[in-house]
């Protein structure tokens, strides 16, 4: 059966994209849940991702709708993974990690707004932006072994490059979460902003920033950056790992645990 087609740029769907003034917005719009991403959000970020490198932009910023960037992946999703075949849940993985780190495909300078609480794979697009910006209180959430699981979309690979492997390792063994504030003394984040209003217009002062500069000389930079890059390779590696984090029985107790708002019981 041949896919639905989707219009990306209607503000009613679950992401959506806009561009004005050279400066592409792309919107996760479903705050009622915390903008969760799915297997169909996955597949739609992709076409959107196709769409957008034809844009007449210099700029992409990344956010989401309410309260949140994204809260991680669907919870729904995660727990048909823990019926599937090992084999099948990294299939499904690796993909629908691929779609979402399309963002680094992109020749506009990519910038993710973290406009609330960001966790999971949400973590992992706003590091696959080229820069970030964040409200103070915005908090990022470094927790899947709170929850029995190994992180995914290449995130822990990704906190090495930006914030070094000793932090790194403190960050995911210790399963924190920090603010925005806590975060940015480490490096990645260029902007803070206290309220939503001045996150907007701190985001737009670095998109303006950008759009004065030479395109060309951004676009190698981009390139050059992501030389000897190992994000896809260290997928392969990832997702198998996480697909027997999510079959084992302390996966499927963490999951539990969140369904029941409990704390998970990770027995020896």
């Amino acid at each position: 059966m041949p896919r639905r087609t989707v219009d990306l740029r209607n503000p009613e769907n679950p992401v959506y994209f806009e561009t004005r003034d050279r400066v592409t917005e792309i919107y996760f719009n479903r705050p009622d849940r915390l903008n969760p991403f799915d297997w169909e959000l996955s597949r739609q970020f992709s076409d959107l991702i196709d769409q957008v490198k034809k844009e007449p932009s210099d700029v992409v910023i990344v956010t989401g709708k309410g309260r949140a960037f994204s809260a991680g992946a669907d919870l729904a999703f995660l727990e048909k993974c823990t019926r599937q075949p090992e084999a099948k849940v990294r299939t499904m993985l690796r993909k629908l990690y691929a779609n979402f780190l399309r963002v680094r495909e992109l020749k506009q300078v990519t910038i993710a707004k973290v406009n609330g609480a960001v966790a999971g794979g949400g973590l992992g697009l706003v590091w696959a932006c080229d820069l970030r910006t964040a409200l103070t209180s915005a908090k990022f959430a470094f927790n899947f072994v709170k929850i029995g699981l190994s992180p995914g979309m290449g995130i822990l690979y990704m906190t090495t490059k930006l914030m070094g492997e000793a932090k790194a390792r403190e960050l995911w063994l210790r399963g924190r979460t920090l603010t925005a504030e806590q975060v940015a003394k480490w490096g990645p984040i260029a902007e803070l902003a206290a309220t939503s209003e001045e996150l907007d217009k701190v985001t737009r002062a670095l998109a303006d920033e950008i759009l004065g500069n030479g395109k060309l000389g951004m676009q190698f930079i981009k390139q050059e950056l992501l030389w000897k890059d190992q994000v896809d390779a260290y997928l392969d590696f990832n997702c198998k790992h996480q697909a027997k984090c999510l079959k084992s029985a302390e996966g499927k107790e963490g999951l539990r645990a969140i369904q029941e708002k409990r704390a998970p019981l990770f027995r020896v």
